[in-house]
């Protein structure tokens, strides 16, 4: 059980920590509030084994560790204690007040921990930003431009073998297709309705022509 040593700390805060005496006091709330106003600490102690019990039930609800509940408990006793001098017995109950300060105290913990929380997340989303980084440099954008011109110099290579063999063989509507698809830029339905043919038409001449793109690059 939670006792308080009325020497205090070093900011002169009554201390409050776990004990195992026991101390039966009658009357109420009401009473023990006036013998807390005057000083006695034993009344301290018959407050904390009166509401301890709910109030850590309170918190473990919500908290699973119990250090960290142990902790809330001690500071919800000592946030009373310093609000004593102007605690009204009459309008508020021990009880409400003390879950009161209980629920401000978990408020105050459940955000510490969030904004701890995404304070890591953005910390560790920064350091995979910055270990995936890539330095660009003039030798990589050179290196990068070499690379996309080979693959243009390809592509009309293999684009101008198609086109000879489509002509020797008389495949119009294969060269017409080509033509509007790729030099013209046109979609499959607008190259369908220009030919006089069907999209599915259009689509199967833009796959085959694709596939032989394809595997010429994989060369």
């Amino acid at each position: 059980m939670l006792r308080a040593d009325p020497g205090g700390d070093r900011q002169g805060r009554t201390r409050v920590w776990s004990s195992n005496r026991r101390w039966v006091m009658g009357g109420n709330d009401a009473a023990l509030i006036e013998e807390l106003r005057a000083g006695r600490e034993d009344a301290l102690e018959e407050l904390i084994r009166r509401h301890e019990g709910r109030l850590m039930a309170f918190l473990r609800r919500r908290i699973a560790d119990v250090q960290t509940c142990e902790d809330l408990l001690e500071e919800v006793f000592i946030g009373f204690l310093n609000a004593l001098p102007n605690f009204d017995a009459g309008r508020t109950s021990v009880e409400t007040f003390l879950f009161r300060i209980a629920r401000n105290k978990l408020v105050d913990e459940l955000r510490r921990r969030q904004r701890a929380a995404e304070a890591v997340a953005a910390s560790t989303e920064l350091a995979a930003r910055q270990g995936g980084a890539r330095t660009v440099t003039a030798s990589s954008v050179a290196r990068r431009a070499e690379s996309w011109h080979r693959r243009a110099e390809l592509i009309a290579r293999i684009l101008g073998g198609l086109i000879a063999e489509w002509k020797r063989s008389g495949q119009w509507e294969r060269l017409k297709c080509a033509e509007l698809l790729f030099a013209c830029g046109w979609p499959n339905k607008k190259v369908a309705t220009v030919l006089g043919i069907s999209e599915q038409a259009v689509a199967n001449h833009k796959s085959f022509i694709l596939s032989k793109l394809r595997q010429a690059d994989r060369r």
